[in-house]
């Protein structure tokens, strides 16, 4: 009889992704919420008696993470969109509208991205405090989940040995 941990793993990549949600929102990096509404987790049996978990994000998740070395300013544009965000305007303006206007969204813009450009980002450690999370609550999962197993190859080979 084979370990079967799929339940466990199950589990464990629910709690990644609930903890990663939650660091996101305690952290503030919601702008648009697409970072934590577009995750998701999959379980998947490559090979028999195998199983992994798999965890897909948007591209930009690491930036979030891990932040932006300085070097280059990134695309305009995309601090632009970002600009669009009520909550990131409220943010940058402290909810006063009038600081904001429409004809200076882009002078705005590329302040930020040369700023970004010259002194890089620092990250939130969204993810990797996450996974520390995870390692450190999901041995007790699988743990539990292998002494479950164990019992049920325990009892299979009671039941053979008493026939």
């Amino acid at each position: 009889m084979a370990f079967d941990l799929k339940p466990a793993l199950d589990k464990a990549m629910e709690l990644l992704a609930e903890r990663l949600g939650k660091n996101l929102y305690q952290r503030d990096n919601l702008a648009s919420g697409n970072l934590s509404s577009d995750m998701r987790t999959y379980t998947k049996n490559p090979r028999v008696g195998i199983w992994t978990g798999e965890l897909l994000m948007l591209d930009y998740w690491e930036a979030v993470d891990k932040g932006r070395k300085a070097g280059t300013m990134p695309p305009v544009q995309s601090i632009i969109d970002w600009l669009q965000y009520p909550n990131v305007k409220d943010k940058l303006t402290g909810n006063r509208e009038d600081l904001f206007d429409e004809g200076a969204t882009e002078s705005i813009a590329y302040a930020i991205a040369r700023n970004i450009g010259k002194f890089g980002t620092r990250g939130s450690d969204f993810a990797s405090d996450a996974v520390v999370y995870l390692i450190e609550n999901v041995d007790k999962e699988v743990s539990k989940a292998i002494g479950l197993d164990l019992e049920l190859m325990i009892d299979d080979i009671q039941k053979i040995v008493d026939e």
